[in-house]
Parts: C-alpha cells; structure tokens; sequence
C-alpha cells in the first residue's frame, strides 16, 4: 500500500511518505507505543477498515505521519513527508 499526504489549497498538491533511512520493504509500520502490538490473524477485506480510520489520519506541523495524534513509525523512527504540514493522509 503507497500513502501520500495531500493538502489541497490553490491546487492539490501529494508527497508520498518517506519512511526513515534504512527501512527495508515489508517492514512493520506502527502507532508509537505500540511496538509489540501483535497484528490480527486475518482481516476481512469487506470491512473497508482504511476507510473507516482514513479521517483520523493526518500529517503534524513537523511533517510527522500521525493517527489520532500519535506518531507513525518503524523500529528506526517516524514516518514523514518532506512539505505539507497539516495535510491529510491518504
């Protein structure tokens, strides 16, 4: 799954996340504090469950990915995009 952060003033304008340096494909992503979260055994892909937490989604005036005002990260630090502060995460 790619997700960018999109602020739309004059004309919409989307950056794709960076990860922090030295992430590897496939490595797991979380909500700070919950490292050692164990994630669910199988999801049914009909709850459009994205869409349900999408609004909670957001970008912080540091440019640091949140989800209900609490940084998205790996083991090597916080997920960011390189400009739009305040924006949406989508």
């Amino acid at each position: 799954m790619l997700l960018c952060a999109s602020m739309e003033e004059v004309s919409l304008q989307v950056e794709p996340l960076d990860p922090p340096a030295g992430s590897a494909p496939g490595e797991r992503v979380f909500e700070k504090g919950y490292e050692k979260g164990q994630p669910n055994k199988e999801l049914k892909f009909k709850k459009k469950v994205f869409e349900k937490l999408q609004p909670d989604f957001k970008i912080s005036e540091e440019c640091i990915a949140q989800w209900k005002q609490t940084n998205i990260m790996t083991k090597l630090g916080s997920i960011s995009c390189k400009s739009l502060k305040g924006g949406n995460i989508n």
